[in-house]
């Protein structure tokens, strides 16, 4: 969970998919309340607190391999074949 909101921070995918994954990996970190699960969540939540707020605003995705921008809907690039 924690490599897959990595990535969505890295392509800037934020409120499609971003913030719901922060929530659900925060949560996970709270429930599971393991040394160190506190200070991770809490940096989750910092992390998403401090993201530009354009970035907060709905996008057309883009490939991660190409850049080709895609439907919202896409699972793969339309262009390349890369898996979004």
């Amino acid at each position: 969970m924690r490599a897959a909101v990595d990535h969505l921070f890295r392509q800037g995918r934020l409120l499609l998919w971003g913030i719901p994954a922060t929530s659900v990996l925060v949560q996970t970190l709270l429930d599971r309340a393991a040394d160190g699960d506190a200070a991770e969540a809490g940096a989750a939540i910092e992390r998403l607190a401090a993201a530009p707020a354009d970035a907060l605003t709905a996008a057309e995705p883009s490939c991660g391999s190409c850049g080709t921008e895609l439907p919202p809907d896409s699972r793969f690039c339309n262009k390349c074949g890369a898996p979004v």
